[in-house]
């Protein structure tokens, strides 16, 4: 007996276009995953996709370039994705693949996420690790990444990280306290005091550093990423964990 649960939604489309054929395993797990390509820079996007493309085990099914038209495909066409490969640095400045990847998740939480970076950065591959279905440098043989797609998107919840990003992150859980700056620290304190983006701003601008709203928000983003927090709340309850922050902060 078959249990569909545990199918990924391509192999449940290819169950539905096999109507008057003997149902197996082996017709259901031979099937290509549907795949979509996040890559800021067009020459790399086009390097994955010719990679992929030559491989009869995988379909690139569409790429985007920014965040906004990789939502507006997803919209339209989220059925169809089983994976995406998602970059990690953006071309803007307050947002990552990582930001991306968690609007993803909450929106279409059946699509499997691999994140496909340059960058060996504790900040990103320790709130990937254990959320997210995979993490590859890519500089790895083609190879690697055919064997990471068909790790995630195997029958079951499949993941993969290889042997450097694997490497990264229990070198990075070895310091798992992240050395913040004064300036993050005071951030903390004035967020565990309930203060808005644009008041804290105002609080931490000096004749020398003219600070924004935005200033506060990437640093709100980067507190996140560094504490492994999922939202602001999250990011005080760390602090106070990890011993940055304690109850004489509070006014």
């Amino acid at each position: 007996m078959i249990h569909y649960e545990y199918f990924q939604p391509h192999v449940l489309r290819v169950a539905k276009s096999l109507s008057g054929s003997p149902l197996t395993s082996n017709s259901l797990l031979n099937v290509m995953p549907h795949i979509v390509i996040f890559e800021n820079q067009q020459l790399v996007s086009e390097g994955i996709s010719l990679v992929l493309k030559g491989d009869p085990d995988n379909h690139v099914l569409h790429t985007a370039a920014a965040e906004a038209q990789l939502m507006s495909f997803l919209e339209r066409h989220a059925d169809e994705v089983d994976l995406i490969l998602m970059d990690i640095e953006l071309d803007t400045p307050d947002r990552t693949g990582l930001d991306v990847a968690y609007v993803v998740r909450e929106r279409f939480p059946l699509i499997r996420i691999i994140f496909l970076t340059s960058y060996k950065r504790c900040e990103y591959i320790v709130p990937v690790f254990g959320q997210f279905e995979g993490y590859v440098f890519k500089d790895v043989h083609p190879q690697i990444l055919r064997k990471a797609i068909s790790d995630v998107t195997t029958a079951g919840k499949g993941t993969y990280y290889d042997t450097d990003a694997m490497n990264l992150y229990y070198q990075c859980m070895q310091n798992k306290r992240p050395n913040l700056s004064s300036e993050m620290v005071q951030t903390l304190v004035y967020m565990a005091n309930g203060y808005t983006n644009p008041e804290i701003a105002e609080k931490m601008t000096t004749p020398e550093r003219f600070l924004t709203e935005n200033s506060i928000r990437e640093r709100r983003r980067k507190l996140r990423v560094l504490l492994n927090a999922q939202n602001s709340a999250h990011i005080i309850a760390r602090a106070f964990q990890m011993g940055y922050l304690d109850t004489h902060h509070i006014t």
